[in-house]
C-alpha cells in the first residue's frame, strides 16, 4: 500500500512539474523585447530603491552596479519601439511619438548617469532624489507610451 501511494505521488509530480515550467515559459514568450528589457531595468531599479531605503553605503558597489545595469537597459530600450507606437496607423504621429519616446529615454539615461555619480560620491540624499525623479518619469512614460491591456 505504501509503495502504491509513493508511486502515485511520484507520478503526479512528474505530470504536474513540466506544466508549471511550461506556463512560465509561455508567459516569457508573450513579452516583447522592450518588455523583457524593461523587466531587467525594473530589477535594477528595485535594488537601488531597496539599497537607498536602508540608507547605508556599505553595499554601495551593488548600487553602482545596479545604476550601470539600469543605464544599459535604458540604452537598449531606446533602440526599441513600444507596441503602442508600433501599431499606430498615422505615419506622422508615429514618427512624432518615436521622437518623444527617444527623448524621454535620453532623459532617463542622463538621470542614471547622475545617479551613478551620486552613488560613487556616497551622496545618498541626491541619489534618492534622482531615484524619485526616475520613478515619476517611469509613471509618466508608461502612461504615454505603454499599450493599455
Amino acid at each position: 500500500m505504501k509503495k502504491l501511494l509513493l508511486f502515485t505521488t511520484i507520478l503526479f509530480s512528474l505530470v504536474l512539474i513540466p506544466q508549471t515550467y511550461a506556463q512560465v515559459d509561455d508567459e516569457e514568450l508573450e513579452l516583447s523585447p522592450l518588455e523583457k528589457e524593461m523587466k531587467i531595468a525594473d530589477k535594477a531599479y528595485k535594488i537601488i530603491k531597496k539599497g537607498l531605503k536602508k540608507g547605508s553605503t556599505t553595499k554601495n558597489k551593488d548600487l553602482i552596479k545596479a545604476a550601470k545595469d539600469l543605464q544599459g537597459s535604458f540604452k537598449k530600450c531606446k533602440e526599441l519601439v513600444p507596441l503602442k507606437i508600433a501599431e499606430m496607423k498615422d505615419a506622422k504621429l508615429k514618427k512624432k511619438m518615436i521622437g518623444e519616446y527617444k527623448k524621454a529615454m535620453d532623459v532617463a539615461i542622463k538621470m542614471t548617469v547622475k545617479l551613478e555619480k551620486a552613488l560613487k560620491a556616497k551622496d545618498l540624499k541626491t541619489a534618492e532624489a534622482i531615484r524619485k525623479e526616475l520613478f515619476e518619469g517611469k509613471k509618466a512614460g508608461h502612461e504615454k507610451f505603454q499599450k493599455d491591456e
